[in-house]
């Protein structure tokens, strides 16, 4: 895949995406109170007695654009090499040797990529085979099954192989990017619906550069509050351990 203005974007986000979990996680782990505060004010703060893992990609990718999937495309499932750090994805469980036994991350990324180049069976409904979905023509990807092992392929800069399935998403030329003032937030709009973006920074990269055209500024006092809503929600997507 070509490394165009479109790609270091979506590579942004999903590294984004990666660090606000690690943030989540590891301030949730401490305890900072001034964590607690600052976060709480942004919606990023949760008191879930089941502790913080990784919000859901589905549900990042939901709130980050609105507009995924609206349209009914064929299910079907190709298999496809992806570079990883173009993937969005979470972990909740840790691939290190444990007392009793020793996990090799090659060996697990051997494994994963086994179910999907092997020429001798079809492994796409299998359990755990690798699947993740492909928003439109963005190379912007979010793991289904495989979650976990969308960070090995990341931290080891190895190519990843999956069964993609293929989501519909608006041409660049049918929505519209919304700043809205004067806290600088943004909305997108298509079709008459618009949503305000609880991450605009990342995520109007990512539409900018695959041509989403920008309207005049509008005011706009509750857009704030709606994305710090919005991200509120989010944090509550967690992982299940």
């Amino acid at each position: 895949m070509r490394d165009d203005a479109l790609t270091q974007a979506c590579r942004r986000l999903v590294a984004f995406k990666d660090h606000l979990d690690a943030y989540l996680f590891n301030a949730h782990k401490l305890g900072f109170r001034s964590h607690a505060i600052c976060a709480s004010l942004a919606g990023l703060f949760t008191t879930d007695p089941w502790g913080v893992t990784a919000i859901g990609p589905h549900a990042f990718m939901k709130h980050a654009f609105p507009f995924v999937d609206r349209e009914s495309r064929p299910t079907s499932q190709v298999p496809m090499p992806l570079d990883p750090r173009l993937v969005l994805s979470g972990t909740y469980e840790t691939y290190e040797p444990t007392a009793t036994e020793s996990v090799q991350p090659e060996a697990v990324m051997d494994w994963s990529d086994l179910m999907v180049t092997d020429p001798k069976g079809d492994w796409s409904t299998h359990y755990h085979a690798p699947r993740i979905a492909r928003v439109g023509d963005l190379p912007l990807f979010y793991a289904l099954e495989g979650k976990n092992r969308v960070l090995l392929f990341k931290r080891y800069r190895r190519t990843m192989h999956a069964f993609v399935r293929m989501l519909s998403f608006p041409p660049a030329e049918r929505m519209t990017l919304l700043p809205l003032v004067p806290f600088g937030q943004y909305a997108v709009e298509y079709g008459g619906e618009h949503h305000v973006l609880p991450f605009p920074g990342p995520t109007v990269d990512v539409l900018r550069a695959y041509g989403v055209k920008e309207a005049r500024k509008t005011i706009s006092l509750g857009a704030w509050r709606e994305a710090r809503r919005i991200r509120r929600r989010l944090v509550g997507y967690q992982m299940l351990r």
